[in-house]
């Protein structure tokens, strides 16, 4: 999910008031938000620039996200940001899982599958220097960790893990299928593999957990805009 917002020049010191771009489907659409949908990696066509650009969970979209940041510093007015909120892969685990693990083969396979077609999930961890490298300054880092599931014993990991872990599931049942199959996994081999690793994660046999990253960084003010 792709967000971009204009924030109108005349009512900078007022109250503000705000147009929102989003690149995503929804169903609800408030009166300040346009919807557009659109592949961020093709060449931005906009006609104006934008105050703020935000990205959660775009680690599995991109083959090149230095283009993207590219093009969202180039569509940022001067002291605009960009922010990033998005997962570290490969996962980590609290306890060794099992040497037998249906999610360890799982992940395994998922991550060289997509590194072969040139959609690596392993890109979020460099999102800082990528956008130092365009020219962002004042990059800032933050990192922290969610658990896929409801383990943790305290209260607010129990809840954050739940809802983690239907993050997980829905990745695991959306992007499976189309991934295995184009390594030549069958149909049958593919149900089977999704429902064990559903199996593990639903029922805590083993315990996964993501390092989240979130980057932000601003355009400097005293660029000209071309």
């Amino acid at each position: 999910m792709v967000q971009i917002y204009r924030q109108f020049s005349q009512q900078r010191k007022q109250k503000c008031s705000k147009k929102i771009v989003r690149a995503d489907l929804v169903t609800r659409v408030p009166l300040n938000c346009s919807f557009e949908i659109d592949d961020a990696e093709d060449p931005w066509l906009f006609s104006h620039k934008f105050d703020y650009i935000h990205a959660r969970g775009v680690v599995t979209c991109f083959k090149d996200i230095r283009q993207v940041i590219g093009s969202a510093f180039e569509f940022l007015v001067p002291g605009g940001y960009l922010e990033f909120k998005d997962g570290i892969f490969p996962p980590s685990y609290a306890e060794p899982p099992p040497a037998d693990s249906a999610f360890v083969k799982w992940i395994t396979i998922i991550l060289e599958e997509v590194e072969k077609a040139g959609r690596p999930w392993t890109k979020a961890k460099h999102y800082a220097n990528y956008m130092r490298d365009v020219g962002f300054v004042d990059v800032i880092e933050h990192k922290t960790t969610l658990a896929a599931g409801p383990w943790p014993e305290d209260e607010k990991g129990k809840k954050l893990g739940r809802w983690h872990l239907t993050n997980w599931l829905q990745v695991v049942d959306a992007l499976t299928p189309k991934i295995l199959a184009n390594a030549g996994w069958d149909e049958e081999e593919i149900k089977v593999l999704v429902a064990l690793v559903r199996s593990e994660l639903t029922g805590g046999k083993i315990k996964v957990y993501n390092e989240m990253i979130g980057v932000w960084g601003r355009k400097p003010p005293i660029m000209e805009d071309k």
